[in-house]
């Protein structure tokens, strides 16, 4: 159960649910940022209570695990041979493309635990067997169903 949030991490249009009664509840992520609705908000976006079950079998689950988020790459290419940090940035740059690359570059977007593993295996993939350094971590939510 999530014990603190703060609500403004929450995206734009994100759904809540208010089914209480679901065996998940407790879990679920989109019943969890209910509490912290601020009382000044007007309107939220709800999941449609005829879509939600009370055994758990519900397809608007989303788990409420905290993920750990890598923040920004100033220093991934710091300890790795030139030829290979070329490599490897041309790699990310196919993968993500410039925006989001630059996006994380600029640390306006965090790595997820996919984008990390990804970038580990790139790094593996040129015989780079040195963890990549990011800047900092966060702890964040998975908005996005996967």
């Amino acid at each position: 159960m999530i014990e603190k949030m703060d609500y403004a991490m929450i995206p734009n249009g994100f759904a809540h649910c208010f089914n209480g009664d679901c065996k998940n509840a407790d879990h679920c992520l989109r019943h969890q940022i209910v509490r912290f609705i601020p009382d000044e908000l007007w309107s939220v976006s709800v999941v449609n209570p005829a879509r939600t079950s009370f055994d758990g079998e519900c397809e608007a689950f989303m788990v409420d695990t905290p993920l750990k988020n890598a923040v920004g790459m100033d220093h991934l290419f710091d300890r790795i041979p030139c030829y290979e940090a070329k490599c490897i940035k041309q790699s990310l740059l196919t993968m993500y493309g410039k925006n989001k690359f630059y996006q994380f570059k600029r640390k306006e977007r965090a790595f997820s635990p996919e984008d990390q593993h990804y970038i580990r295996q790139v790094f593996l993939s040129y015989g780079v067997e040195e963890e990549p350094v990011f800047d900092s971590w966060q702890t964040g939510y998975q908005w996005v169903k996967g």
